[in-house]
């Protein structure tokens, strides 16, 4: 007599673990690529806010002679504890902000990631009024170029997490 066998059906557990290992690489694949994302688009947000500020310092400069504010301070809002460069003391300049929004709906604001620079400065980000005539902005990556035409580095990626990068507004005088 002729034993009957029962026919299995399901996987292995070779195929199930080939399976698991395929979603894990294609899970990590898909991760690193989403983190480059989410930097690139706080570096173009940046970009883009230092970029409005120049065309909102040319305006008011236009019609006073000087830009508004004095001394160093950050742009835009939206800071941890209202400080934007460093652990020095370079809060939003109030005088500032209203000067300029009356050439503009509302002031751009750039990322507020912060980027590591070293152990005394600590951290930065966004974008830092330089006086005179200098506006100071913090991107993330070691290989993210400036963005501006005529931005340069002042502080090298090497350094920090990213480039601290200066781009010099016309004097207001001239």
């Amino acid at each position: 007599m002729w034993a009957k066998h029962k026919q299995q059906s399901g996987f292995t557990i070779v195929e199930l673990l080939i399976v698991i290992v395929v979603i894990g690489i294609l899970a990590a694949i898909t991760i690193v690529a989403f983190n480059g994302v989410q930097e690139r688009a706080r570096n173009t947000k940046t970009i883009t806010a230092v970029k409005e500020y120049i065309k909102l310092y040319s305006s008011y400069a236009v019609d006073y002679d000087v830009y508004p504010g004095s001394g160093n301070y950050c742009l835009g809002t939206g800071y941890t504890d209202g400080l934007c460069w460093d652990n020095r003391v370079y809060a939003e300049n109030a005088a500032a902000n209203t000067g300029l929004l009356n050439y503009a709906k509302s002031l751009p604001n750039p990322s507020t990631t912060r980027v590591y620079r070293n152990s005394v400065d600590g951290s930065r980000a966004g974008i830092l009024y330089v006086s005179p005539n200098n506006l100071r902005y913090q991107l993330e990556g070691v290989d993210t170029q400036c963005g501006i035409p005529g931005a340069t580095r002042t502080f090298t990626a090497g350094q920090s997490l990213g480039p601290e990068c200066n781009v010099t507004v016309p004097d207001p005088a001239l």
